[in-house]
């Protein structure tokens, strides 16, 4: 039987689990993940939450961030996802951009199961939904840098992040699907995880 249930999507897993929901700015990654959150009954760590204020105060000035400035927030955003696994079997999702292979290096937790949804969108359309978007400190002409600094995940990549018995896998949402349907996907897809082990 599936640990999420075949019929309700609220289930709760029966073994700890993470979705780290990841993406450029605008792509939808923290209303995702704050819906997955709220579908599991589970903790939602923003990773935005975790910046150090330097690098706040970078990017509102519209100064791009190095892998310097993004070592400590990645590291601090680890440690905050491993104390939230120490609540017995509940999962964890996390919102962060992990533009880069070495970002997802640094984010990953080897031996417990992950579920990296990777939100892919053009420029143009996720610069849109950032012109719109207002109240953040990532304004929309940052963008272009976080597009140069983007190296997609792809599957042999993510699989690599796994200790034995505990999977990594890639799902890929597109970001035009309605929220409601990018959450039943990654339900299911966190049913078929659970049906493996």
């Amino acid at each position: 039987m599936s640990a999420y249930g075949a019929r309700s999507p609220f289930c709760v897993p029966v073994t700890p689990v993470i979705v780290i929901c990841c993406g450029v700015s605008g792509s939808g990654k923290s209303t995702l993940g704050a819906r997955l959150a709220e579908a599991l009954a589970c903790e939602f760590l923003e990773g935005d939450d975790f910046h150090p204020d330097a690098n706040i105060q970078k990017m509102a000035r519209g100064v791009p961030l190095t892998d310097d400035d993004r070592r400590p927030w990645l590291s601090a955003l680890r440690t905050g996802t491993k104390e939230a696994l120490r609540r017995p079997d509940a999962p964890v999702v996390v919102a962060c951009s992990c533009l880069g292979p070495q970002h997802r290096d640094a984010l990953a937790i080897a031996e417990t199961p992950t579920l990296w949804v990777f939100l892919q969108g053009s420029f143009e359309d996720i610069r849109d939904r950032l012109v719109a978007r207002t109240g953040h400190f990532m304004s929309a002409d940052m963008l272009a840098s976080q597009f140069a600094a983007l190296r997609p995940p792809e599957p042999g990549e993510i699989a690599s992040r796994g200790a034995p018995g505990a999977e990594h896998r890639l799902l890929v949402v597109p970001v035009a699907a309605p929220v409601d349907a990018a959450v039943e996907t990654v339900l299911r897809e966190l049913n078929r995880m659970s049906d493996k082990t």
